[in-house]
């Protein structure tokens, strides 16, 4: 019978990360998976993700096939990094599907075996897998969710993505920058609700100079087969045809056969899970993190709940402020921020300003190069910063550090920065907010 005095269950960014940083710290971990190791962080999410983009960014694409072929190998290798990683570690992985018993005690399925695992720590970690909403009907191949993008044997002449999330915004992005007529549909008032509304609106005139129409206030209604193509119907009462529709509205807990509720664990009706600051779920010493956990959908936000988790249970804690985790947009036109927008600010009753790079700045030549602060007005703290244009997520990474130190927006502006480009403008943001 394996005993560890970690076991994780799970394989993906969240989890493998709270694996290594448990074996770092000496402790003997154990992990669960029951497929690829990095979960859709290396099929389908960022690793994949990130080759695209990057052809897309250096002029004409390569053929589909090609640059199919090249995410899949992106994938790869990361799998194999995170295998290699693991095993220099000393992390013990099992192949198989877990299934609570209770507190400390986990059943592996193997497929020939049934493993019962023993470890006073848990961390779960079982990842999502995409919503699928009603009204399209998955049997159709012209019907997919937002993992299957890279399994397409060819791409389509048209295609609908319905979701107004990140996901959505760069699945669009990426099929729009390899030739597709894109819609965007988009179920609410606008794309990434949550984030300042300027900064949208700059991004969807990136998103439009590059090809994508963008719709709101379209909730899916349907999509009919008509002749070769489907006649997607929309909630504004437009139709539009296509070759392919791509649901990306969201993900769900992939909890399976989990059962949570054997532990103790608390879910709500999707198979949410809440946490507190330590992402510790409030029975005996089990955690959950990633994509368990309800908010972004981010392998980075993942991996540092993961890495918590496994510090607070082994009392070797640091600081860490997942309050000013840069949220990012990736593709072509990208979008990041970090820390509070006003809205979020207001809400906890700040009373704040949103000062942006120039009076109205947002597209230039069709490509977008906006920094907005969101500046506390009695302090002068700058409690957040949204950005968007090329070199967004660096800019970003390199803000949250000040941010969470309680930087100025005077102290702000005393930096120098490079120029022309975002760093430019954000200065420019903070000379004019301080």
């Amino acid at each position: 019978m394996p005993d560890a005095r970690i076991c994780i269950v799970g394989g993906g960014a969240a989890g493998t990360a709270a694996a290594l940083r448990g074996a770092r710290l000496g402790a003997e971990v154990l992990l669960v998976e029951r497929d690829d190791l990095g979960g859709a962080w290396a099929r389908c999410g960022a690793a994949p993700g990130a080759a695209v983009t990057a052809a897309l960014r250096h002029g004409v694409p390569p053929p589909w096939p090609e640059l199919r072929e090249a995410a899949r190998a992106a994938g790869a290798d990361l799998r194999g990094r995170l295998a290699a990683d693991l095993a220099d570690h000393g992390v013990t992985v099992l192949a198989g599907d877990a299934t609570l018993l209770g507190p400390g005690t986990v059943a592996v399925d193997t497929g020939g075996d049934r493993v019962e695992v023993n470890a006073p720590t848990l961390v779960l970690a079982p990842g999502s897998e995409p919503a699928r909403p009603a009204g399209l009907d998955f049997r159709d191949p012209r019907v997919i969710d937002a993992s299957q993008l890279m399994a397409l044997p060819e791409l389509p002449r048209r295609a609908v993505v319905v979701g107004g999330g990140p996901i959505a915004i760069g699945l669009a992005d990426t099929l729009a920058g390899l030739g597709v007529r894109v819609v965007l549909a988009v179920p609410g008032e606008a794309p990434l609700a949550d984030e300042e509304p300027r900064a949208v609106a700059a991004l969807v005139a990136g998103l439009s100079a590059c090809g994508v129409q963008v719709v709101t206030g379209a909730a899916l209604e349907g999509a009919e087969p008509d002749g070769g193509q489907l006649r997607v119907r929309l909630g504004n009462g437009t139709i539009h045809p296509a070759d392919l529709v791509v649901a990306a509205a969201g993900r769900v807990p992939a909890v399976g056969e989990l059962d949570l509720a054997a532990a103790g664990v608390d879910a709500d009706g999707e198979g949410f899970v809440t946490v507190d600051e330590h992402m510790h779920t409030g029975s005996a010493d089990i955690y959950a993190v990633g994509d368990l956990l309800r908010g972004p959908a981010m392998s980075h936000l993942a991996r540092a709940q993961g890495e918590r988790a496994v510090e607070h249970a082994l009392g070797a804690g640091r600081r860490r402020d997942l309050g000013t985790v840069p949220r990012v947009v990736w593709g072509r036109t990208a979008l990041a921020a970090v820390g509070l927008t006003a809205r979020r600010a207001e809400s906890l009753g700040r009373d704040v300003d949103v000062v942006a790079n120039a009076p109205g700045a947002a597209v230039t030549a069709g490509r977008p190069s906006l920094a907005l602060l969101t500046v506390d007005r009695a302090s002068g703290l700058v409690l957040g910063v949204s950005a968007v244009g090329d070199g967004a997520a660096e800019l970003i990474a390199g803000v949250a550090l000040p941010i969470s130190w309680g930087c100025t927006a005077a102290e702000l502006a005393t930096v120098v920065p490079p120029g022309p480009g975002l760093a430019e403008s954000l200065a420019e943001a903070a000379e004019r907010a301080a």
